[in-house]
């Protein structure tokens, strides 16, 4: 006689402490399956990678750039050694206004878009890989700006801006964005 049986994920913990929003395990290190949890502790987020390939060990113009995508476990709130590692319970139902598989708590914002610390306008909070690939848009009082710095992208505030605020950038001209609004205290999205 044949028998389905669910086997429950094989806990995992954190290594050291960890801060919010940091990220907790590269893709190399993701186990197959996260245990889940209706108050997880964590989320898996999506990180581009400038990635540039030298074809002929040479440095020359043939040599390919491109965008390398992986994906992270990135904590929600700060963690302590030891703490057991989840992610929320249930798959997005595509309902929430940021239900992606970039995200797997939804109704809330990734915690990389919210400011660690307060900062100063011209201040650089987040460089490359660290920045999100989605942040939110804010016509009228964006509180960041994507620029190159030297060979780095970079996250810099445009005005002073203040530890847990939700980081924000000016729509891109031309492009359509859908209007939220977040709970800049919480991080979660009103609905």
């Amino acid at each position: 006689v044949a028998r389905d049986f669910y086997l429950p994920a094989k806990q995992i913990y954190a290594h050291k402490d960890i801060e919010r929003g940091d990220v907790v395990l590269d893709e190399e290190e993701l186990p197959f399956d996260i245990p889940r949890s209706d108050s997880p502790n964590c989320a898996l987020a999506e990180v581009f990678n400038d990635t540039s390939y030298d074809i002929d060990g040479n440095d020359h113009a043939e040599d390919i750039e491109k965008d390398e995508c992986s994906i992270v476990l990135i904590s929600l709130r700060n963690l302590k050694k030891g703490e057991a590692l989840t992610i929320a319970s249930e798959e997005n139902d595509g309902d929430s206004h940021l239900a992606d598989d970039r995200c797997n708590a939804p109704d809330a914002v990734d915690p990389r878009a919210i400011c660690r610390q307060s900062a100063k306008k011209g201040d650089i909070l987040l460089r490359n890989e660290e920045i999100p690939e989605e942040l939110f848009c804010s016509p009228s009082d964006p509180s960041c700006e994507v620029v190159e710095v030297g060979d780095d992208v970079v996250l810099r505030t445009l005005r002073d801006i203040s530890e847990g605020e939700v980081m924000s950038v000016a729509p891109t001209e031309g492009v359509e964005y859908e209007e939220i609004e977040v709970d800049v205290e919480t991080g979660e999205l009103i609905t």
